[in-house]
């Protein structure tokens, strides 16, 4: 569909790519998704915490693990202070059942979770 958009000339604002991404993430679709969002730095800095958390849930529930981690990274080194507890235990979860504890504490990626 944003194909067939672009060769009409059809441009769409910032809100609808973020529109995209999100509908893209409810079928299910989390690499398109996720190439969408990460190819896009208007999108990165302008879309919303509940997007940003959502491709956080879905890269953990497909076993992405790194690449998940790698946007929490990339969202605290952006200067964003108040990602969710939850979104931080949800990634901590899926790393110790995937045994990748290690990876985790090593990076010093609880220091969000105990710095309170």
């Amino acid at each position: 569909m944003v194909n067939q958009m672009r060769e009409r000339w059809i441009t769409l604002t910032v809100h609808g790519r973020i529109d995209i991404i999100a509908g893209q993430l409810r079928e299910g679709l989390t690499e398109q998704a996720l190439e969408n969002f990460q190819g896009d730095a208007e999108v990165v800095r302008l879309a919303p915490k509940w997007l940003k958390d959502m491709l956080v849930y879905h890269l953990c529930d497909l076993g992405e693990l790194d690449q998940s981690l790698r946007l929490l990274k990339d969202r605290v080194g952006a200067g964003e202070a108040n990602i969710s507890p939850s979104v931080w235990f949800y990634q901590f979860d899926y790393a110790c059942d995937a045994l990748h504890v290690s990876t985790v504490a090593k990076n010093n990626e609880l220091r969000p979770l105990t710095g309170r």
